[in-house]
């Protein structure tokens, strides 16, 4: 390779070196250090172009030295490059999310605070907190939960345990601001991370001049949820469509479809489309929709169920209509539960009094008294007795008068 090519790309090297290092400016605003870096580098640029102009003085160890410190430059001013456009937007990111904190929390005109768990400690107070509350900024943040909750302390850590665990989000309690009055307020809480720290949001409504029939009903609400999701039967509403309007958590877990991939969609099409021998089961067929033409109240216990991954389930289910206030029907609940269990137990049963009734030898059953409540075929065919005959007698009807009185007792 003729050693002016090599000065060539030496030239091309040093130039794009030169060209980052000037880029620099507008990343880092630092210009003499990056314009003296930018000079240096020209400079290594002329003294390689007049190389090429006297190629026939240049040297091979020379160039090929030059060549390897302009890939050095070009790597190592790139790596800078690189590095100082990471942390401009590092930088740009946190200014991004200084300006959301701004506005979503520092801006907002509802009453916010954020809480450290670990000992009900007021991190930061919003400007609509202060003024609720009337305790100045650096006031307001010295305090704790427990000096503005009217509740005790263990309620107040158990309240933010609820919250930093998702398993409820929702309180109405009483707080008492600077003035000594003490409001009537709703409170939204839950788990939030700032700056790698653990924290609890909470957004404070003041419900006092509200009727307090609307605070009874929200925590009412509240509670008919949590009853809902604890029952151990499946329970989803339906709108006049039949569309999920509604599903509990056990009937997320039998059906393993979950509320997000059921609200709004047919029911029917999804859960109930097909009878237990995977014939279609057409929806005009359904004692569900039944339920929402006509209002009225079905139980079924012969019908499946259809799972997320294909499988189905046995079910006894009710269907019953919602009315509003003037009885016209908005959609309908339906309420239902697994009975593999359940047929399994009878089918058991009913292989087992096939067995006995079957059996050649006489088999009689008791109550803990001692009265026959089942004779087998067998038993009327030794005894002579017939089934009506045996049926609240006492085993000793069979006494033979061969043996003493304690036989038969």
């Amino acid at each position: 390779m003729p050693i002016e090519v090599v000065i060539v790309a030496t030239i091309l090297l040093q130039t794009f070196a030169a060209i980052l290092a000037l880029r620099l400016i507008a990343l880092t605003h630092r210009r003499s250090a990056w314009l003296l870096l930018s000079a240096a580098i020209v400079l290594l640029v002329i003294h390689d172009i007049v190389a090429l102009h006297f190629f026939r003085r240049a040297t091979w160890s020379g160039e090929l030295i030059m060549f390897a410190i302009a890939i050095l430059l070009v790597v190592g001013v790139w790596r800078i490059h690189d590095t100082f456009k990471r942390i401009k937007r590092a930088e740009e990111m946190a200014e991004m999310g200084k300006h959301y904190y701004q506005s979503l929390f520092t801006n907002n005109r509802t009453a916010m605070l954020l809480i450290d768990p670990a000992d009900a400690g007021i991190v930061d107070a919003n400007p609509a907190a202060c003024d609720f509350y009337g305790y100045p900024h650096a006031e307001l943040t010295r305090k704790k939960m427990n000096d503005l909750s009217t509740n005790s302390s263990d309620e107040v850590f158990s309240n933010m345990h609820r919250a930093r665990t998702n398993t409820r989000n929702f309180f109405i309690i009483r707080h008492k601001r600077a003035n000594g009055d003490i409001r009537t307020v709703e409170v939204y809480c839950g788990p939030v991370t700032i700056r790698n720290r653990q924290l609890l949001y909470a957004t404070i409504h003041d419900i006092t001049e509200q009727k307090p029939a609307t605070a009874s009903l929200k925590e009412l609400s509240y509670r008919s949820q949590q009853i809902l999701n604890t029952t151990a039967e499946g329970i989803y509403g339906l709108d006049t469509e039949g569309n999920v309007t509604f599903i509990n958590r056990s009937a997320e877990k039998m059906t393993g479809w979950n509320n997000a991939e059921l609200i709004g969609k047919h029911h029917h099409s999804l859960v109930h489309h097909s009878r237990a021998d995977g014939t279609p089961y057409p929806s005009e067929d359904c004692l569900v929709h039944h339920t929402i033409r006509t209002g009225k109240t079905h139980y079924v216990r012969d019908e499946v169920f259809w799972r997320k991954n294909g499988s189905s389930f046995p079910v006894a289910y009710t269907s019953a209509p919602i009315r509003d206030e003037t009885g016209n029907i908005t959609g309908v609940v339906v309420s239902f539960r697994d009975i593999s269990r359940e047929q399994e137990v009878e089918q058991t049963r009913v292989r087992l009094e096939t067995a006995i009734a079957q059996a050649a030898e006489s088999v009689e059953i008791t109550d803990t008294d001692g009265i026959i409540e089942y004779v087998n075929p067998a038993f009327t065919d030794i005894t002579g007795y017939s089934y009506q005959e045996a049926i609240g007698q006492n085993p000793r009807l069979l006494k033979s008068g061969k043996h003493p009185e304690e036989f038969y007792k």
